[in-house]
């Protein structure tokens, strides 16, 4: 499960159009790929994501189920492998109860790539906190919204402090980012050709 977390305009479009269409990343690694963005007709990014993938405008929790069911059709060495990413699906009024949330401690049994962006770091449940794997944090406009970042992630790098020093490193290029693996305890500071390996260990 990957998150992503950026304020309007900070880049997250631009990198889910860079992770499915770029042969780099995750070009052709799936045999399906399904955005479900709220946002999905507020930029050119849209268009070209539907031009190629299969995508809609809204979300229903049923989505979540008719995904289940269509992938328990099939012993798990013959399910097509699937790549679903829940793009500002999740806001703060968005209530914390639901099959986003509830998907990510299971999804493992279903799909192959989990993927949820979200503008406020508020609107994600603990689940979804507990069970992402890979964080992706770009550029945050709230200084509220930051806090609440460093203090769920500050222990990896070595305390709130660091980490906003990592943060601010980061975001001196426009459309940079952090990425932390939480599973491989990894953090990179990823800016505009540059990238700065840290492992939490070194501190």
């Amino acid at each position: 499960l990957c998150l992503i977390i950026g304020s309007v305009r900070s880049g997250k479009s631009n990198l889910l159009v860079n992770f499915f269409c770029n042969p780099d990343f995750y070009k052709d690694k799936f045999d399906v790929v399904k955005f479900v963005s709220t946002t999905l007709h507020t930029d050119n990014k849209g268009k070209i994501l539907s031009q190629h993938f299969d995508c809609v405008d809204h979300y229903e929790d049923k989505m979540i189920d008719e995904i289940k069911q269509e992938q328990s059709k099939y012993d798990k060495e013959d399910r097509p492998t699937y790549a679903l990413v829940m793009d500002d699906v999740l806001t703060k009024d968005f209530k914390k109860s639901n099959q986003v949330s509830f998907f990510s401690t299971r999804f493992r049994h279903y799909i192959d790539f989990y993927i949820i962006a979200v503008q406020s770091f508020r609107a994600v449940s603990g689940m979804i906190r507990n069970n992402a794997t890979d964080v992706i944090i770009h550029k945050q406009q709230n200084t509220k919204e930051l806090i609440k970042i460093a203090e769920e992630y500050g222990d990896m790098v070595g305390g709130e402090k660091k980490f906003m020093e990592l943060y601010n490193e980061a975001m001196k290029d426009r459309f940079s980012f952090l990425y932390l693996s939480k599973y491989f305890n990894i953090i990179n500071c990823i800016t505009n050709g540059f990238i700065r390996n840290i492992r939490s260990g070194d501190f």
